[in-house]
C-alpha cells in the first residue's frame, strides 16, 4: 500500500515522533525520575494518533505514467554556434549525443523512480510491470536506456555477465517515424503553423522582443550575428548543455556575465512556450487540442483502462521524450511557469484507488531540485478521476473522443454491472480486512501501552516514597 499524500507525510511524522518519545522512555541510562509524566501522554497520543492515520490510509496507488527529458548532451548546433571546435576534443561521441554526466543524471532519475514505486513494482521490471517508449531519436533512447537501468537495479540472482554487469537488459519500445508519433511535440500541420505564427507575430511577443532589444544587441556585437526569438534558441540551448560540462563551465565567460547567461535562459524558456501558448493564454486551447491535449487523452484512456482493470501489467508507463514534450504536457495541464525544464525532469501522473474511489495525482520533478504537487486547473491536487477525464476532455479536437469518457459521464468508482466487479470487491474486501486488522492492532497496543505506563510509574514513585520515609 502506497501513499504520497499528506496523509503519508503526517503518518510518518507521527511515526517519527512516537519513537523519539520511546527512545526517551526506555532510554536505560536515562534516571526514569527526570522523565516528566506528560510525555508518558503524550507516547500514548501520538500511538493513538499514528494508529489512527494507519486506519485511515487505505489508499493505494495502483498505476502510473511518467514523462522525462534526457540528461545532458552535447551541443547539437556546434556547427553554427562555433562550437565545432570541441566536437572531436572533448564530446568525442559527437554532437547531439548524451554525455557521461547526461547518463548519471538519467540514471540519477531511474534510482529515484524506483524508490518512489518500489511497492508499485512487485514483480520485476522484465515481467512486463514496466513499460518504456521513446521517441525515435539517439538521445531520448539513450536516456531511457540509462533510466531503465536506475529503476530496475538488478537482482543476484539475475547476473548474467560474471560480477562486471550491474543492470539487466529491459524491453525499451521506439516510436516508429511512420506512425503519427503523439510522443513529439510539436507536431507540425496547416492549422498549427497558423496559429504559432500567431503567437510569434502577436503584441505581447512584439514587446517582449522591443524590451529585449538591448540583450540582442549585445549577443549581436560577440556573436556578429543577429539574433531574434525563433532563432536564438538553438543558441541558448547549446550554451545550456555546456554549462551542464563541469570542465567546459570556463567557456561561460566567453558568452557574458552571469545577467547574460540568465537572459539566454529566459529566452529559451519564452520560445519553448510560445511553441504551445502565448502569455494571455489567448491560444493555449487551441494549440492544445492539436499538440499536448492529444498527448494527455492518450494518458487518459490508459488510465481508464487501468482502472477497469486493476490487475493488469504495466503497472508503470514511462516514456523518454524531447523536453519540448514537456513543455507541451505541462502547458496543457495549466502549469507551465515560463521556465524551460531542466535536464532529467519528470512529469508523474498517478492513479490511486481511495476505498472504491479513484483520484489522479501529479507531481512534477524539475531537474533533482525540486519536486512539486501541480493543481490541474480548478482540480485539487487528488483530483477524482471522473473531474480529471473532463478537463482532458476541454483538449479534444473536434472528431476525437475518449472511449468512455466523451458523451458520458465516467464513472469514478468504476462499477458497472456489464463488468465483472470481482477485482474490485476483493479489493475493497481486503481493504477491510485491514481496517479491521489494525483496529485489533489499536486495541493491543493500547492495552499494552497502559500496562507499561502503570510498570513505569510504580518504578518512579518507589525511590521517591523511601526519600520520604528518611526525612
Amino acid at each position: 500500500m502506497v501513499c504520497l499524500g499528506w496523509k503519508q507525510t503526517w503518518y510518518h511524522a507521527s511515526i517519527r515522533l512516537q519513537e523519539n518519545f520511546s527512545k526517551r522512555l526506555l532510554n536505560p541510562n536515562r534516571p526514569i525520575t527526570s522523565m516528566p509524566l506528560k510525555a508518558h501522554r503524550t507516547v500514548i497520543a501520538v500511538a493513538v494518533l499514528a494508529n489512527l492515520l494507519r486506519v485511515a490510509m487505505c489508499r493505494e496507488l495502483e498505476y502510473a505514467t511518467v514523462f522525462w527529458n534526457a540528461g545532458a548532451y552535447s551541443p547539437m548546433y556546434t556547427e553554427t554556434n562555433g562550437l565545432y571546435f570541441l566536437t572531436h576534443y572533448y564530446w568525442v561521441h559527437g554532437a547531439g549525443t548524451i554525455t557521461n554526466v547526461g547518463l548519471q543524471q538519467s540514471y540519477a532519475l531511474g534510482q529515484y523512480l524506483h524508490g518512489r514505486y518500489a511497492e508499485l513494482l512487485t514483480q520485476p521490471c522484465y515481467k512486463g510491470a514496466l513499460f518504456v517508449k521513446s521517441t525515435d531519436d539517439d538521445i531520448a533512447i539513450s536516456s531511457a536506456l540509462a533510466v531503465v537501468a536506475g529503476i530496475s537495479p538488478i537482482l543476484e540472482y539475475d547476473v548474467w555477465n560474471g560480477s562486471d554487469t550491474t543492470w539487466r537488459p529491459i524491453p525499451i519500445r521506439v516510436s516508429s517515424p511512420n506512425d503519427d508519433d503523439y510522443l513529439s511535440l510539436p507536431k507540425s500541420g496547416e492549422e498549427y503553423n497558423s496559429l504559432r505564427d500567431k503567437i510569434f507575430s502577436s503584441d505581447w511577443m512584439m514587446n517582449y522582443m522591443s524590451n529585449e532589444s538591448d540583450f540582442f544587441e549585445t549577443l549581436y556585437n560577440k556573436t556578429d550575428k543577429h539574433w531574434n526569438i525563433t532563432n536564438i534558441y538553438e543558441f541558448a540551448a547549446d550554451v545550456s548543455m555546456v554549462l551542464q560540462q563541469p570542465t567546459l563551465s570556463v567557456l561561460a565567460s566567453l558568452i557574458g556575465n552571469d545577467g547574460t547567461i540568465d537572459a539566454l535562459h529566459q529566452v529559451y524558456s519564452i520560445y519553448l512556450g510560445s511553441l504551445f501558448t502565448d502569455f494571455p493564454g489567448q491560444y493555449t486551447t487551441a494549440v492544445s487540442k492539436l499538440q499536448g491535449g492529444v498527448l494527455l487523452n492518450h494518458v487518459v484512456q490508459d488510465i481508464l483502462d487501468r482502472a477497469n482493470e486493476p490487475r493488469e501489467m504495466p503497472v508503470l508507463t514511462g516514456y523518454s521524450v524531447p523536453t519540448t514534450t514537456l513543455v507541451g504536457l505541462l502547458v496543457t495541464l495549466g502549469n507551465y511557469d515560463w521556465v524551460a525544464p531542466d535536464v532529467s525532469s519528470a512529469i508523474m501522473i498517478e492513479l490511486y484507488n481511495d476505498s472504491g474511489t479513484y483520484q489522479i495525482e501529479v507531481h512534477y520533478r524539475n531537474g533533482v531540485n525540486t519536486i512539486n504537487p501541480l493543481k490541474i486547473y480548478e482540480c485539487d491536487y487528488s483530483c477524482p478521476l471522473e473531474n480529471f477525464t473532463y478537463i482532458a476532455e476541454r483538449f479534444l479536437a473536434a472528431d476525437a473522443e475518449i472511449e468512455g469518457g466523451s458523451g458520458s459521464s465516467s464513472n469514478t468508482t468504476i462499477d458497472d454491472d456489464e463488468n465483472d466487479d470481482s477485482e474490485d470487491d476483493t479489493s475493497i474486501a481486503t481493504c477491510d480486512g485491514i481496517l479491521i486488522g489494525f483496529i485489533s492492532a489499536l486495541f493491543i497496543v493500547s492495552f499494552l501501552s497502559i500496562g507499561v505506563i502503570i510498570y513505569l510509574l510504580g518504578k518512579a514513585r518507589a525511590p521517591n516514597a523511601s526519600e520520604f520515609d528518611r526525612l
